[in-house]
Parts: C-alpha cells; structure tokens; sequence
C-alpha cells in the first residue's frame, strides 16, 4: 500500500487506545516472536486477555495498518512509524446529574419536593447526547409505564429516568413527568385537541387508566424522559 493512499484512510479513521498501544508496539519490537500473552503484559492488560489482544490485532489488520500471516502472526505495520500521529477515540466522560427524588409510574402520586437527594454518575456513552445543565433524574416508582419506549428502554421500578427540564412543552405522545397536586408521575402526553383535553397515558403490561386534564387545570409539565438508565439485575 502506497504512504499516500494510506495517509487518506488514517486522516478518517479513529482508533481504540489499545490498537494504538498495539501499533507502537509493532514499530519497536517483532510481535511475531511474541505470544498473545506476552503481547498483553507490553501493552499493559497482562496475561489474561489474549482474545482481547487478537481482536484488536484483527481490527487493525481489517484496516490495513498491520500484515498478518495464515497462522494470524503479525509480520509487520504496512507503514513503520505512523501511530504517534494517529486519532484516537473519544474518550467516555462522566456527568453527574442531580437527582430529586421518585416520580410514580403508578395510579397513587408522590410529593414532588425539589429536594436534592445525591447525584446519577453517568458517561456521555450511555446518554446517547450532549448532557445539559437542564438535565435532573427521578427514580421511577411502580409499572405502569414498563411497555414505554424511551430511546429503545422501557421504564421499571428503580431505574433512573433522565428528564430535560427545557422540554416542557412535549411533542404529542413523549414521555413526560408532570406535576399534578404537587404529585410527580411518569405518563405518556397525549393532547386530545378534537376534545379539549390532555391524556397522561400508561403504557403497561397492567391497566392503569388515563389521567384526564383540561388544558386549563393547575398542572404543568417539569420535563420530557430522554434516556431511561436501567437498574441493573442482580442474580
């Protein structure tokens, strides 16, 4: 492969700190007369990850950037000396966003006191989108919305909901929490315009039937749910 050609693919590619770790390893020594192990421990893994080693070996070979032989033995980099001026990925950064409390996901309602009660530590990865000063999270309560869809997650009992505060006038049929009686719940906003009222809709395995609002009652949307970060289950 020609330098020129490569210089192409290497300006639009962006690489796994580890792949980058293997190609500076590949310009000082003969990863050849290394085993995957070995390879490991020079990169800074250790021993115990050799199928992570030849993954990463594969993907660099899959772009180009690395020769390998039918017994999957790298013989060299296709262009000595490159990887200090490669791109590398983004790193995953780490938010905290405050949370206040629970929101019902259920018939009863809960206080929504703005009390802070601690903060959600979570990366940008799992956000799915640029984090915001406007984003708060509740902790759902209850099943009734456990079949809605918020970026591909449906919503249980104790995971947390992150909502943008910003979004208070929701497109139709967006999760939302509003705050009815000073009471937070969790419900799917369904503007019924043809008659003059608003529907706050569960969307459960259960039945749970709608609030019904005029547009007029004391009551107000705190935020729109945009991303939905699952409890984990513990066996």
């Amino acid at each position: 492969m020609q330098i020129s050609s490569l210089s192409v693919i290497i300006a639009s590619m962006v690489l796994h700190p580890l792949q980058e770790k293997l190609l500076n390893l590949a310009n000082r020594e003969d990863l050849g007369k290394l085993s995957l192990r070995d390879i490991g421990v020079r990169v800074g893994i250790g021993r115990n990850k050799p199928q992570l080693v030849k993954y990463h070996l594969e993907q660099l070979r899959n772009r180009g950037l690395i020769r390998m032989d039918k017994m999957r033995k790298v013989l060299e980099p296709t262009n000595p000396g490159w990887a200090k001026s490669a791109l590398r990925l983004p790193q995953p950064r780490m938010y905290k966003i405050p949370i206040y409390g629970m929101a019902m996901c259920g018939p009863e309602g809960i206080a929504a006191e703005q009390n802070l009660q601690g903060y959600l530590t979570v990366s940008n990865a799992l956000l799915r989108r640029k984090p915001s000063d406007s984003f708060f999270a509740v902790q759902a309560r209850g099943y009734s919305m456990n079949r809605a869809n918020v970026a591909g997650k449906n919503i249980e009992e104790g995971d947390y909901l992150v909502v943008d505060s910003e979004l208070t006038d929701p497109d139709p049929n967006k999760v939302v929490v509003a705050i009815i009686d000073n009471s937070a719940v969790v419900k799917r906003f369904v503007e019924d315009t043809k008659n003059e009222q608003i529907a706050l809709v569960s969307d459960s395995t259960q039945h749970f039937p709608p609030i019904y609002l005029h547009p007029e009652d004391d009551f107000f949307i705190n935020g729109t749910v945009v991303q939905v970060i699952k409890q984990p289950k513990l066996e």
